[in-house]
């Protein structure tokens, strides 16, 4: 489980590596939440997609997905219209 703004929703985290590049190997993180749908606003759920990677300096690993950087913000501050649209 976890929060983002009001909502309550569900989480998995993945990661990779894109290796040889022009810039040496590079991490990939990715995090999706699923809100499930929410009865007195919305009929459908929201599915969050963030990836990031390693070279974005504050972010070390997968954890630090929606914790660091400029995502939390955008997180805290997400709102579902009560029409059902974003």
């Amino acid at each position: 489980m976890t929060r983002v703004g009001t909502y309550t929703g569900y989480e998995f985290r993945f990661e990779s590596v894109s290796r040889n590049t022009a810039s040496g190997d590079i991490h990939i993180w990715g995090r999706t939440i699923l809100i499930p749908p929410l009865e007195s606003q919305c009929q459908n759920g929201v599915t969050l997609l963030m990836l990031t990677t390693s070279l974005a300096p504050e972010l070390q690993t997968v954890d630090d997905v929606g914790t660091k950087g400029e995502l939390p913000v955008i997180l805290q501050s997400f709102k579902i219209n009560p029409k059902g649209s974003l």
